[in-house]
């Protein structure tokens, strides 16, 4: 079973009212059988959802058209502004007619990509996949500093370097922590099982933070640029594919 969630709050933005009525009732039904109350906001005009973030309020959750006729940019383009208002931390669900926009989502990272029409088992899917991914992000890098035992946010974590037996945590508000450790023990035991891969004896990333690979380095968002080895090629393509296709 999933976490205990207090509120789950989910935005609902298309501007077809009936949909957003459908993929309501929906919603209400599904958080019902998990025992989730839900609270549901529903936007059929995206510049009044631009509006509600730039006013700092926050949804877990948000089910974003992708074609709005009567608006000058598309759901891709708003998605672009919503991300650049408030992170990576809200998750995005592209719903649309069409299905020529799936490429062109990449730099928001949607967590899925739905086809009109929906149903009830489509959306079920989705929150599954939402719960699943909620409880790995929820995971914390466990270390010693000193006598004492401290944790990291797995989603504070941009990449971990090795150096001499001494390992790197890069954060994502630029900050680095530094510790005492073995990086292939410490990819073992408690990365290897969520979002991470190691792509070199002296380095482990967080896909969640990976722009892309480019031959023989892994890309982050930062702008940073990590190396591949030769000997972790191989399995760095394989946990890349994976992790593209929510597999893992």
């Amino acid at each position: 079973m999933y976490e205990v969630i207090d509120v789950l709050k989910i935005g609902i933005c298309d501007d077809e009212s009936v949909v957003c009525a459908q993929v309501e009732d929906f919603l209400i039904e599904i958080c019902g059988d998990l025992n989730i109350d839900v609270e549901i906001k529903i936007f059929l005009n995206p510049l009044d959802l631009i509006k509600s973030l730039k006013k700092f309020e926050i949804f877990d959750l948000l089910f974003l058209d992708i074609t709005f006729p009567n608006e000058s940019d598309d759901g891709i383009t708003i998605g672009e502004k919503i991300r650049d208002l408030t992170g990576y931390n809200m998750e995005i669900c592209l719903i649309s007619w069409e299905t020529g926009f799936a490429f062109r989502s990449y730099d928001i990272t949607p967590l899925k990509y739905l086809e009109k029409p929906l149903n009830i088992e489509k959306i079920r899917e989705l929150i599954n996949l939402f719960m699943k991914k909620r409880v790995r992000l929820n995971a914390s890098l466990e270390y010693k500093l000193g006598h004492q035992i401290a944790y990291i946010d797995f989603r504070n974590i941009t990449y971990i370097m090795s150096e001499n037996r001494v390992i790197h945590v890069f954060l994502s508000n630029g900050e680095m922590v530094t510790f005492y450790g073995k990086l292939g023990e410490i990819f073992a035991r408690q990365l290897s099982q969520h979002r991470f891969f190691q792509c070199h004896v002296s380095y482990v990333v967080n896909y969640d933070h990976v722009e892309r690979r480019k031959g023989s380095v892994i890309i982050m968002k930062s702008g940073r640029e990590i190396p591949i080895s030769r000997k972790f090629s191989d399995l760095t393509k394989k946990r890349l594919a994976a992790f593209a296709t929510d597999s893992y």
